[in-house]
């Protein structure tokens, strides 16, 4: 008798350790699954991505080239247009577009207010713009499908949905393509950019030649750019970069002091790095 109430007792102290590993099993069971579900779901939305950015990419080549045929008859030359002219000391600026920016105190609404862009350089034909301020703060890819400008979920938020939220239908017709370089050296044709690592060490465009702390970088968000998520230390704010990271998960940006970040990048998952972007217009 007290040998079966042994072995009794020792089955009930080790009926709740055998429920625990089944339900354990269960999760991890239901984890598997879940994450080969992810796997596919993400798969095939990058399948429909590239398939939409092919589409729009044959469309922007023709734009770009009846651009580029149209500049040839106003310059009246092949040579194409003149050099950047640079900027010394403090950016000229102009006003385009509208979008969300400082806080109302009293409704708690953001006003919409007109944007100030910093003229990096111009031609005969456009003048390169860049944000004065940070605007807003999204993740580079929220799919984990890496650092890659061209098929990033910004790139396309950027060129579908911010540019008609901040511009008019007037002010999108002076908007101009762009053929620019991702990271990794792949050619895409945007209206909307991040600027590039290259281009925020340009002395042309006003910026020093070297990725160390520079004030000509550093960058304010605004209050609507906050609320979205942005970083802000010491009323200065992070911003991206279109370039690949060290790894295949993370992206260059600039730091709060203006520093260019190459191997401190940020996950492309994060929502705390700013969007500063850039733009070419037409010229008035």
């Amino acid at each position: 008798m007290m040998n079966d109430e042994f072995w009794e007792s020792i089955a009930n102290d080790t009926e709740p350790v055998i429920s625990l590993q089944k339900e354990r099993e269960k999760t991890w069971e239901a984890q598997k699954v879940y994450r080969a579900e992810s796997r596919k779901k993400s798969a095939q939305r990058k399948k429909e991505k590239q398939k939409k950015l092919e589409e729009r990419k044959k469309r922007e080549e023709l734009l770009l080239k009846e651009q580029e045929e149209a500049d040839l008859v106003q310059s009246g030359s092949k040579a194409g247009g003149t050099s950047l002219s640079v900027k010394k000391g403090r950016w000229k600026t102009v006003k385009f577009g509208r979008y969300p920016q400082r806080k109302n105190l009293l409704t708690g609404k953001y006003m919409e207010e007109e944007v100030t862009w910093n003229i990096l350089g111009q031609t005969e034909h456009e003048v390169l713009l860049i944000s004065r301020r940070i605007l807003d703060a999204r993740p580079f890819d929220g799919d984990f499908h890496g650092c890659d400008w061209e098929y990033s979920d910004l790139r396309m938020w950027l060129n579908e949905e911010f540019i008609h939220k901040i511009f008019s239908e007037e002010e999108r017709q002076k908007l101009r393509y762009s053929r620019i370089t991702t990271g990794d050296g792949v050619e895409t044709i945007d209206r909307v950019f991040l600027p590039s690592s290259k281009e925020m060490m340009c002395k042309e465009y006003g910026f020093p030649d070297h990725d160390q702390s520079s004030k000509e970088r550093i960058a304010k968000c605004t209050d609507y750019a906050k609320k979205q998520g942005c970083l802000r230390y010491n009323h200065r704010s992070p911003y991206w970069l279109r370039n690949s990271g060290s790894t295949t998960q993370t992206a260059m940006n600039v730091g709060t002091s203006g520093y260019v970040y190459h191997l401190m990048e940020e996950n492309v998952t994060s929502h705390s790095m700013g969007i500063r972007p850039m733009i070419r217009i037409s010229q008035p």
